[in-house]
């Protein structure tokens, strides 16, 4: 049975829903064996043969041509041990195998895990190089990785930093401290350690403290982008861009388990509702998304 986290669980089924690899419709039957064999709804899915570890990591190579990692022959050292914490790997379920100079090598599962690049490079002041391993090999590397080593947390791996580097504090500020305190909100997490949670939390919530009456985020062929209405005028949101177009099925998704509405409809436009808490203030927010040529614009 896999051991994976509940937010990583849930990240990877709506990757199998953009891919249409499952339906909404397929969901019910997976949880239903999920909870009568009390295993993750991964599990589920193999046993109910709606696709495999294959076909999963075939998607992966297929859309970011990473190179296929066999775990099981990796030899774990006490640097890869120490490299990140013990539980932001379990959360995130990403298995960092190797150190080359400046370089760190990690196997992941499926695309949800791109938006962590960022958060990655920030903790370990190193050059991230993703891989592509199969869902059992990352649990069973994680286990092993794990099972002998000493607790491991951000506070070890910034004293450790510190004593390399006296910039290290610099330079995590600038890495990305905005969305590492976003607003809180009134919405279950679907992944606590997500950029794609923290970037939808920071759209909105930068939105509502420049006091902007809409927000539109919108998909075309080669780009993405944010805008926001101030004043009448659409003024796009730079730095919102790349991570966006980067992202955008995740972000789409995450807008609708915000909004209350169905991942797996993609054909016709919904309307949902999301109650935003901020500085103990509740935004009602309106989310309208429309199907488009290119995507689906919210």
């Amino acid at each position: 049975m896999l051991k994976i986290s509940r937010e990583s669980e849930i990240n990877l089924v709506n990757v199998l829903i953009d891919n249409d690899i499952i339906s909404g419709k397929d969901l019910i039957n997976i949880k239903k064996v999920s909870s009568e064999s009390n295993k993750s709804q991964i599990d589920a899915i193999f046993e109910l043969k709606l696709t495999d570890e294959k076909k999963i990591i075939d998607l992966l190579v297929k859309e970011q041509n990473l190179e296929i990692v066999d775990l099981k022959k990796i030899e774990v050292t006490d640097e890869i041990k120490s490299v990140l914490p013990s539980n932001y790997i379990k959360v995130n379920f990403v298995a960092p195998f190797k150190i080359e100079g400046k370089t760190l090598h990690i196997a992941i599962p499926d695309s949800s895990k791109l938006g962590l690049m960022r958060n990655l490079k920030a903790i370990t002041k190193k050059n991230i190089e993703l891989h592509a391993a199969t869902i059992t090999d990352i649990s069973e590397y994680i286990e092993k990785l794990s099972s002998d080593a000493d607790e491991v947390t951000i506070a070890s791996i910034r004293d450790e930093n510190r004593k390399k580097t006296k910039t290290f504090d610099s330079d995590l500020g600038d890495a990305g401290e905005v969305l590492e305190k976003a607003p809180e909100e009134d919405i279950e997490a679907i992944e606590n350690e997500s950029e794609v949670i923290k970037f939808s939390t920071a759209v909105v919530a930068e939105a509502i403290k420049m006091g902007v009456s809409d927000i539109h985020i919108e998909p075309y062929r080669f780009s993405s982008r944010v805008r926001y209405r101030l004043d009448g005028m659409l003024q796009e949101q730079e730095q919102y861009k790349q991570f966006l177009h980067d992202n955008y099925g995740a972000v789409v998704t995450r807008f609708k388990i915000m909004g209350k509405l169905d991942i797996a409809e993609r054909r016709l436009p919904q309307d949902g509702a999301i109650n935003f808490k901020i500085e103990n203030k509740v935004v009602d927010l309106r989310l309208s998304i429309l199907p488009t040529a290119s995507n689906r614009e919210l």
